[in-house]
């Protein structure tokens, strides 16, 4: 078994996309050079969090892997620290049953639940597993996202 550090990248975000994925790089950057893994969950970097209200047109802001600046973003960190050991790998998460979403009400949850194919919310502890797995895994997994959704996203 190896010895992993993980960072966990936490930060505040403004309305201007491209300065939040700048100060997300900085950040990873930083802990890379201070000898960690990363694994970023990447819907926590790109805008404000909006799903604290379920406003449709938030909707808008989704886009194919393929053309998410964010995604584009770690994809190429992943290649530039990828020759000195470091993983840059992110997990997206489905819906997850964290205070977060503490403001939506019951009847909310139960109607979002019903359109969760597994017919229920993830759970922390089933984050913390998949990113200690992902871990412990091997050195050459990198630049991925993984997607702890149970069939929703």
């Amino acid at each position: 078994m190896r010895e992993v550090t993980i960072a966990a990248i936490q930060m505040s975000c403004s309305r201007d996309v491209k300065e939040n994925i700048e100060k997300a790089a900085k950040l990873i950057r930083a802990a890379a050079e201070a000898g960690a893994q990363i694994i970023l969950p990447s819907e926590l970097f790109e805008r404000q969090y909006f799903c604290q209200e379920r406003r449709y047109d938030y909707y808008d802001y989704a886009k194919p892997l393929s053309e998410n600046d964010a995604v584009q973003s770690m994809k190429a960190l992943a290649k530039e620290l990828a020759p000195s050991g470091i993983q840059v790998n992110a997990v997206a998460c489905g819906a997850i049953d964290t205070e977060m979403n503490g403001h939506l009400s019951d009847y909310d949850k139960a109607e979002l639940a019903e359109e969760i194919p597994a017919g229920r919310f993830g759970t922390p502890q089933e984050v913390a597993e998949l990113v200690k797995s992902l871990s412990g895994i091997n050195n050459y997994l990198t630049g991925q996202i993984i997607t702890l959704d149970g069939g929703w996203i």
